[in-house]
């Protein structure tokens, strides 16, 4: 359980930020957002405007913690809200991030974050993107371009030579994620003149601390939650998990047809099969400049390269 909310009047909203001693945001840019407080036990909290001015939406983030937050405002347990029952545990305004490629043997390793505001969720809901780990390739690739037009997103990645010569020197691939989404983070707030208060949330792949050590001195300012299937509960990863998939799908697509053949996802048998036959078709200079040669897959070229 990651995230709970509950829907309270305006005089009760008011009570709980005074609660907190937060103050009432009156920013005309971000016109949904009420307040923001972080409790002692790191429980996150943040007040929500909604379409009816009588209706707010307070939500509390950090698991079970934020169950016993929300219960002190409550006089029925049954008005809170639980991440696994809501559609989304936040549609606030918010920042969300994903990657792709990590765990396939071909490719690159791309990462995208997503700028989301609270009227776009019915556009997001006509799209169909929530669960985005179970759609396919094809539904992305139909649905990505559209997400691009429609949403404001940055994109980067590392080529398999780009990434493959870091590991070289020592660098991790989960440095060298965190380093990549921390750095799609800065580049959306700059390119759209995004505030530091702004939410960001991770599709979780480190833990905090860890991944606070890695970015170092470059960490965004912003409030950061770190949430596994990220994607179930924000929006904004949600969105990121399609655009970041389909920008990897764009690059297979060229890279197969570069090639000359159909490539393997994944690190399988079916991969070391794809990369013995590009090795054959295209030889091992051009093969290995589309793999990650620091997979075990790529052990067997060396055997290739001395026959």
């Amino acid at each position: 359980m990651e995230s709970v909310k509950i829907k309270v009047s305006a005089a009760k909203a008011q009570e709980i930020a005074d609660f907190y001693g937060a103050e009432i945001i009156t920013d005309a840019k971000r016109p949904y957002d009420l307040f923001q407080a972080v409790t002692p036990d790191k429980v996150q909290v943040k007040g929500y405007r909604t379409k009816n001015p009588n209706v707010f939406t307070i939500v509390f983030s950090g698991g079970q913690k934020a169950v016993l937050e929300a219960q002190i405002f409550v006089a029925d347990p049954a008005a809170i809200v639980t991440s696994s029952q809501a559609q989304f545990a936040d549609v606030g305004e918010q920042i969300g991030s994903d990657e792709v490629g990590v765990g396939d043997f071909f490719g690159p390793m791309v990462a995208t974050a997503v700028y989301f505001q609270p009227d776009q969720l019915e556009l997001l809901n006509t799209l169909n993107v929530r669960d985005s780990k179970k759609l396919t390739d094809a539904h992305m690739m139909e649905i990505g371009p559209k997400l691009m037009e429609k949403f404001e997103s940055v994109t980067i990645g590392y080529t398999p030579d780009k990434l493959s010569d870091l590991v070289a020197k020592g660098v991790s691939t989960h440095r060298a994620l965190v380093k990549l989404h921390n750095h799609a983070h800065m580049l959306l707030k700059k390119k759209y003149g995004l505030s530091d208060d702004i939410t960001v949330f991770v599709d979780q792949f480190e833990p905090a601390p860890i991944y606070r050590r890695y970015a170092g001195d470059q960490l965004i300012a912003n409030p950061i939650i770190f949430s596994t299937k990220g994607e179930s509960h924000y929006p904004s990863v949600a969105i990121a998990s399609v655009i970041a998939r389909y920008r990897f799908l764009l690059y297979w697509d060229r890279m197969e047809k570069d090639l000359g053949m159909t490539i393997s996802k994944g690190a399988t048998r079916d991969a070391d099969r794809s990369f013995q036959e590009s090795i054959a078709r295209n030889g091992l200079e051009k093969t290995l400049h589309y793999v990650k040669r620091f997979f075990r897959n790529a052990s067997k070229y060396q055997n290739t390269e001395s026959d």
